[in-house]
């Protein structure tokens, strides 16, 4: 009997659970375990590991039907069990489902698999502003480029707005850059 979830028009599967010929949980464990996972576009796979926060690691994937590049934001294992981080992770994506503008990274799907949390997100494949600035000459950009994504941020800030959301957490980690050498296409992220 295959146990299902559904949180939010999430679904997800029961630990132990067997897909096809693959073994879909523990998820996420290591190396040595299975990194493919279902969700309801379809089936997901972990490739490598963009970054870790405070709430969980973001891995680039891929949708394994046609190939599309993800994000994954899956929530940390120790915080699972924490009803505050899980409503905190929960809203996240929510929060993101909401917004419809070019400037905030939009959310596809969320799975939720027993003690797994994972966000479904558009891949920004571009570096974030915090290692664009690491890179420039006195950690500056140039003032028509910073103009530019200012612009850009306030646009994504005021789509989030609109919806009465508040971004709590403006910095450059969490503004994603598309276009890394003309540093232009800011992306928010992360709320």
């Amino acid at each position: 009997d295959q146990a299902v979830h559904r949180f939010g028009g999430a679904v997800g599967r029961a630990p132990g659970v067997e897909v096809g010929q693959e073994r879909v949980a523990p998820l996420f464990q290591g190396p040595a375990q299975t990194r493919n996972f279902e969700d309801r576009a379809g089936r997901q796979s972990l490739d490598e590991v963009l970054g870790q926060g405070s709430m969980g690691t973001v891995w680039r994937g891929h949708d394994l039907n046609d190939g599309s590049p993800r994000a994954i934001k899956v929530l940390k294992p120790e915080l699972t069990n924490d009803k505050g981080a899980t409503r905190r992770f929960i809203q996240e994506r929510d929060i993101l489902m909401t917004v419809a503008d070019d400037a905030v990274v939009r959310v596809t799907d969320m799975v939720v698999e027993s003690s797994t949390f994972a966000i479904i997100m558009e891949l920004v494949d571009g570096p974030d502003l915090a290692h664009v600035l690491e890179s420039m000459p006195d950690h500056r950009l140039e003032p028509a480029t910073a103009v530019c994504l200012g612009i850009e941020v306030c646009q994504a800030l005021t789509a989030i707005h609109r919806v009465g959301i508040r971004h709590l957490d403006i910095k450059p980690a969490n503004i994603l850059i598309e276009d890394r050498e003309e540093v232009r296409g800011a992306r928010i992220t992360d709320f």
